[in-house]
């Protein structure tokens, strides 16, 4: 799948370039000649940790790309990448691409991992990596492992949902277990408040003329006064009363208006003697007004 591979400045290559050819290709030479350093260029471009000694001496970074390729391969066996390069820089900086695009080196090692496959001491040994080891095994049982595999798998996806619905069903049992703690809590607090009906409107209304004590006792002592006090409404109306009673025999237009006056007094009367009870009625107490603003708290946070 590789066809070509280019290392610049890499440990002790400055510049190679080679092309490798369908089926069997084998690199020799003496011992020191470089043939190890060829082959861990090839692992840094598959994902392998870099290391910034292997920039060569005196290079800003080194490079290595490959060529990958899958003109041959099957359709469902092709990466649609056409190029794989590492760049390891002498300040310590690494970039990978795959396909001209900047990818993590995560990335780089999943998708390489597709591409080639280094047999030897080094981490993309298929061999050494455990999540290969099951395919391997069912790979060498062939047929007689295949149909005893999709029945584990078969009856494996079973215990998964079966599993799930009962984690779901524990916890929908945890979650209205915990409800019904916090309604029993609700009810306990709601029955230890020991509320009344209509009380809540009695409290707002009381906490009305309590906040408003001052106001409403002089507007209901000034009406009073209006009424009773000095030259009062009260007395003048009772004097034209005892006026008009005295010319009522008189005419039934007269005795008509003597009734209504007498109304009017008696009447209004009855409400000075109202408005000096509802005078003496108002009194203001910061401890009621306090207790009234805290009842009506938590009436209000029960309700919420």
């Amino acid at each position: 799948m590789i066809s070509h591979l280019s290392i610049r400045d890499f440990a002790i290559i400055k510049s190679i370039d080679i092309d490798i050819y369908p089926g069997l290709n084998v690199i020799t030479g003496e011992t020191g000649a470089g043939k190890s350093i060829i082959i861990e260029a090839v692992s840094l471009a598959l994902g392998s940790r870099a290391d910034t000694a292997m920039v060569r001496t005196g290079a800003a970074k080194a490079l290595i790309q490959l060529v990958v390729d899958e003109e041959d391969l099957p359709e469902k066996q092709r990466t649609g990448l056409e190029l794989l390069t590492r760049e390891i820089s002498a300040a310590g900086k690494s970039i990978s691409r795959a396909g001209g695009e900047i990818v993590t080196l995560g990335q780089l090692t999943a998708l390489a991992g597709r591409v080639a496959d280094i047999h030897g001491q080094y981490d993309h040994q298929s061999l050494l990596n455990p999540d290969n080891h099951l395919n391997l095994i069912d790979a060498f049982g062939g047929e007689a492992i295949g149909p005893l595999r999709s029945a584990t798998e078969a009856c494996y996806e079973a215990y998964r949902r079966a599993k799930k619905a009962y984690d779901e069903l524990t916890e929908a049992e945890a979650a209205s277990m915990r409800e019904l703690d916090f309604l029993r809590f609700e009810v306990k607090e709601i029955e230890s408040a020991d509320l009344q009906p209509g009380e809540y409107e009695q409290i707002r209304e009381s906490l009305d003329i309590l906040q408003n004590s001052e106001k409403i006792q002089g507007a209901l002592a000034d009406a009073y006064d209006a009424l009773t006090g000095g030259v009062s409404a009260l007395e003048s109306l009772g004097r034209a009363m005892t006026h008009l009673s005295r010319i009522a025999a008189y005419t039934q237009s007269y005795q008509k208006l003597s009734e209504t006056v007498s109304e009017s007094y008696y009447n209004m009367e009855e409400a000075a003697v109202s408005l000096r009870e509802e005078r003496d009625r108002v009194d203001f107490s910061e401890q009621r007004l306090t207790d009234a603003m805290s009842r009506l708290d938590q009436i209000e946070r029960l309700m919420s």
